[in-house]
């Protein structure tokens, strides 16, 4: 009787062991039925891959302008994923229902790959101007952006845009054409490629472009498929998108988007870019190109000529009281708290003994409006500036790591940020976005010497 369980145990032992531990051979034919169709596959990717490098003339130039051959190239990688995939699946044990979900997954993507890999191309309607600049989209394009302009700095920024017009060019391209793909099925899409550049031996830095995108194209950002990483939208009817570029110079840059429908050329012609200088580029055009103290107030810094001449008798002050303690009173027993730190206590006393020595600070009536003015600019330290304080920190990290391009990505956010800044911590943020551009284009040249 003894012996009865423990012949169990044996037994069901023994089963485990005997459990198939790859995939029944009755299934693994199933899955190279599967093989073969991804086989199948790879050969027509590759055969359109190489009809597409046959091209030539126009057809050529879009393929190689809107990068379909390398959409194909991804294409064989997702393959040789599904290939491999198939392998481990005969590696492991499946019951007949888990290896149909496997294989109707593996499908599914075939079908993903047939619909998105073009065999054949053909141009339908092209055309190429320049575009001339047009106060009125600038208008809309500052109303959009900067908010927080009133009437008087919106005209001032407007007239330093128009300044640098004379200089841009806006070279526009409009193709349509037709695509049919390994699936068999065919669309008509929209090709707008716009490449903008600056004359001018010095280049713009800090740039901002606006396109403005009417309902004749689009409906809503959905149907328009953007080539270009980093973009804004910044209104939705109609439709405004904003880019931010470093530099501009007479190399140029270029953004390219697609509409999946076919569209009335002149329709098309209606989306207009407006380019902008950016916020760090407008205090350079305010003159602000220097962070002395007397350059700082000589220029504006966005402070009223009565708040600079208050600021600025308070720094005087408190550079002949610094200097009255460093030569007068410096090696007596008493250690005094710097200026700054006398003029930021809660309670401002009127009389300050030092050393037998008295300072009447009532002959001084600016240091009270100036304690208040440097607590108001310790209160500055909105949201947005500890945001961009974070941003600033973090692009810094990702240049120190050579990923400018992170970096670069990054600045754009940085820049919207700054447009709500109060305006006492402006010209901080100022110098350091300048530093920062200046870092990453530096960067990313030396960067690339390295590698070519």
């Amino acid at each position: 009787m003894s012996e009865g369980p423990e012949k169990a145990v044996v037994e069901e032992n023994k089963t485990k062991t005997e459990e198939p531990k790859v995939l029944p051979p009755n299934l693994v034919i199933e899955v190279n039925d599967m093989v073969k169709r991804v086989e199948q596959l790879e050969i027509d990717v590759k055969d359109a891959g190489l009809e597409f490098e046959g091209k030539t003339g126009e057809e050529k130039d879009l393929i190689n302008e809107w990068g379909l051959i390398e959409d194909i190239s991804k294409e064989k990688t997702s393959i040789n994923e599904l290939k491999k995939q198939l392998e481990d699946l005969k590696l492991a044990y499946k019951t007949s229902s888990e290896l149909d979900f496997e294989l109707g997954r593996i499908d599914l993507e075939l079908k993903k790959i047939r619909r998105k890999v073009p065999k054949e191309i053909g141009l339908i309607e092209k055309t190429e101007f320049m575009q001339s600049y047009n106060e009125k989209d600038s208008i809309a394009a500052v109303n959009e952006i900067f908010t927080n302009f009133n009437e008087k700095e919106k005209n001032e920024y407007l007239s330093k845009n128009k300044k640098i017009q004379g200089n841009l060019n806006i070279e526009v391209k409009i193709n349509v054409i037709s695509i049919e793909y390994l699936d068999g099925t065919k669309n008509e899409q929209t090709l707008v490629r716009k490449k903008v550049s600056y004359s001018n031996p010095e280049p713009i830095e800090d740039v901002i472009m606006a396109e403005i995108i009417p309902k004749t194209i689009a409906d809503n950002k959905d149907e328009i498929n953007f080539e270009l990483e980093g973009y804004e939208i910044i209104k939705e009817d109609p439709l405004m998108i904003k880019f931010g570029f470093l530099k501009l110079d007479y190399e140029g840059k270029i953004i390219k988007y697609s509409i999946e429908k076919k569209l009335n050329i002149e329709d098309v012609k209606g989306a207009r870019s407006v380019v902008l200088i950016g916020p760090t580029q407008l205090e350079k055009a305010s003159n602000v190109v220097g962070f002395s103290i007397f350059s700082f107030f000589k220029n504006n810094a966005g402070f009223t000529n009565a708040e600079r001449g208050g600021i600025m008798a308070g720094f005087i002050i408190i550079a002949i009281l610094s200097g009255y303690y460093f030569v007068v009173i410096k090696g007596g027993m008493v250690k005094l708290r710097s200026a700054k730190q006398r003029i930021m206590a809660p309670r401002i006393r009127t009389k300050e003994k030092m050393d037998n020595k008295i300072i009447d600070f009532e002959n001084y009536p600016h240091i009270p409006k100036i304690a208040k003015k440097m607590q108001e600019s310790e209160d500055n330290e909105s949201k947005e500036y500890k945001i961009i304080k974070k941003l600033i920190s973090e692009s810094q990290e990702f240049i120190s790591a050579d990923e400018f391009n992170r970096a670069a990505l990054i600045y754009p956010k940085i820049e919207l940020l700054y447009r709500n800044l109060p305006k006492g911590v402006k010209p901080d943020v100022y110098r350091q976005c300048v530093e920062l551009q200046k870092s990453i284009r530096e960067g990313k040249e030396e960067f690339y010497k390295g590698i070519l």
